[in-house]
């Protein structure tokens, strides 16, 4: 960070698809009951996926080291003892070993109060149509981040790392990772805090990013700081995060300001205990059904997606059916009469023309579609189907199961303002229309 400017910038930095060494200290190994000085190195190792590792130089061989072998290292200096599974061992001018770390690595106290908390986020879109977010200081005006979203007592100040553009133009020809964005959490008020406090706000993080992106994507690499900027945590875990794609979601990047416009909303329901666990497995559905290459297995996940979240919505939180009652009622009407409480059209966008004209001869609605041929996919073997596979329009009917998914959760989260309509044709960047609700 440079306090000069005041621009908000990455801790750890590094270029596309390279590895970036988080610490290295001397360790005490602790082996089969011996204590074995040494060296080691904890790294975020990139390919092929991101993901924390160990390496370690003891100073003195052993024939111990073996793969699949459990092991501690204690880091005295940071007061960090991790325990660890060897998977590589090379002996020679230098003994290394390799290992694999926990899914989280937390040095320091999460009880220790922190003004801040600094993240790192990978393989973001650049961002346009944004306020920005600036600092006044002796009558000047210094630009902090590109966002800010404030909500439930956070501020939570969203950058771009500074050669952004040049990174994506790598990543679109090479594929991989790249921290693209970095994050400040605060609290509106400007109060202490620690990471306890913070923890659900971080973790409702990366389910967010992951749901605008389309593919799994997370802030990580968390450091504290206190009011004198001084380093108080650091903690790295291991998340899912996809390698770089253009793709389709609701979110468009020209609109960046959609981040801030729906975070609050998807925070609140994330936040209540009868819609956390729905909310959290829909947008994995989501995530996956966006991801996957084969075109079935997508549908099925989008379904069953819409499903919990007609059985939330229309049981659990409205109780507008009882648990009996909605079990007497098919697939397709659950999703139907979900659309039609949130006033989400039912009727199949003329747009997806195979699966209209098919759609037609059966008096489909967009729901019957896609529960029919999910039906299809599933029991292909069924007497009496009046579809074979080689007329199945799987394109469209992918495209409108996410549509639905997107616009339920949209809803779900009180948003009415625009967003990037995935079965519109030849749909450019920037192209956004208003949620089907508020026109």
């Amino acid at each position: 960070m440079t306090s000069t400017n005041f621009r908000l910038e990455e801790i750890y930095s590094h270029n596309v698809n390279e590895d970036i060494k988080l610490v290295e200290n001397n360790v005490v190994i602790n082996l089969e009951g011996s204590k074995i000085a040494g060296n080691a190195k904890i790294s975020l190792k990139i390919l092929p996926n991101p993901k924390t590792i160990i390496e370690i130089y003891p100073d003195t061989f052993s024939m111990n080291y073996e793969p699949g072998r459990k092991i501690s290292v204690e880091f005295k200096k940071l007061k960090l003892t991790l325990e660890v599974r060897i998977t590589g061992f090379r002996a020679g001018k230098e003994i290394k070993v390799k290992a694999i770390t926990p899914y989280e690595i937390f040095i320091g106290d999460p009880k220790d109060k922190v003004e801040k908390i600094i993240l790192h986020l990978f393989n973001f879109p650049k961002l346009s149509g944004v306020d920005g977010v600036y600092i006044e200081e002796n009558q000047k005006r210094y630009l902090k981040g590109l966002i800010s979203i404030q909500t439930a007592g956070w501020d939570i100040i969203i950058n771009e790392v500074k050669n952004l553009k040049d990174r994506i133009d790598t990543l679109r020809s090479t594929g991989g990772y790249s921290i693209s964005h970095i994050l400040e959490i605060s609290k509106i008020n400007s109060k202490s805090f620690t990471y306890t406090n913070a923890k659900d706000l971080i973790r409702s993080l990366s389910r967010y990013f992951s749901f605008c992106r389309g593919f799994f994507t997370a802030p990580i690499l968390s450091v504290g700081f206190d009011k004198n900027d001084k380093k108080v945590f650091e903690r790295w875990i291991k998340e899912p995060i996809d390698s770089w794609r253009d793709n389709f979601s609701w979110f468009d990047s020209e609109h960046g300001n959609l981040l801030r416009e729906v975070f609050p909303g998807y925070l609140k329901l994330w936040k209540n205990k009868l819609w956390s666990d729905s909310i959290t497995h829909a947008i994995y559905w989501y995530v996956l059904s966006n991801s996957m290459t084969a075109i079935e297995p997508p549908i099925i996940l989008a379904q069953t997606a819409l499903e919990l979240l007609s059985w939330t919505y229309i049981v659990k939180d409205k109780k507008y059916l009882s648990k009996d009652g909605y079990k007497k009622v098919s697939a397709s009407d659950r999703i139907s009469l979900l659309c039609s409480y949130l006033n989400i059209p039912l009727e199949i966008d003329e747009e997806l023309k195979d699966l209209t004209k098919l759609a037609k001869g059966f008096n489909w609605n967009g729901p019957k579609a896609i529960t029919e041929i999910r039906n299809f996919i599933v029991h292909p073997e069924k007497e009496g189907t009046p579809i074979s596979k080689q007329k199945l329009p799987l394109q469209d009917v992918w495209k409108l199961s996410l549509w639905y998914l997107e616009l339920v959760l949209l809803h779900l989260f009180k948003h009415s303002g625009v967003y990037s309509n995935r079965l519109t044709s030849n749909k450019f960047v920037g192209q956004v229309e208003k949620v089907p609700w508020a026109k």
